[in-house]
């Protein structure tokens, strides 16, 4: 991953420069923006040539990285993404 733009406490913006063929190119983006007293986080991938399993299955695991990054400091346990043991409080 290349970084091509960071706004502290704002943006990063990335470019994936190595890996699947697939995703070498694409940019990801994570955002943040205050809203209502809490901090919304935006998260955002660009550039697939095209619509394929690799695709889904990234868009699938930014939705569980999202799902836990919400539950996570609520219940005070994490859940690992990877199936690796995930480190305690």
């Amino acid at each position: 991953m290349k970084v091509l733009e960071l706004e502290r406490a704002k943006l990063i913006l990335w470019q994936v420069v190595g890996g699947s063929t697939e995703s070498v190119g694409t940019k990801v983006s994570l955002g943040l923006a205050p809203e209502d007293g809490f901090t919304a986080v935006s998260f955002e991938r660009q550039g697939w040539k095209e619509p394929s399993d690799f695709m889904h299955h990234c868009s699938t695991k930014m939705g569980d990285l999202s799902d836990e990054s919400e539950r996570a400091p609520r219940t005070r346990q994490g859940r690992s993404l990877s199936g690796r043991p995930s480190p305690g409080p």
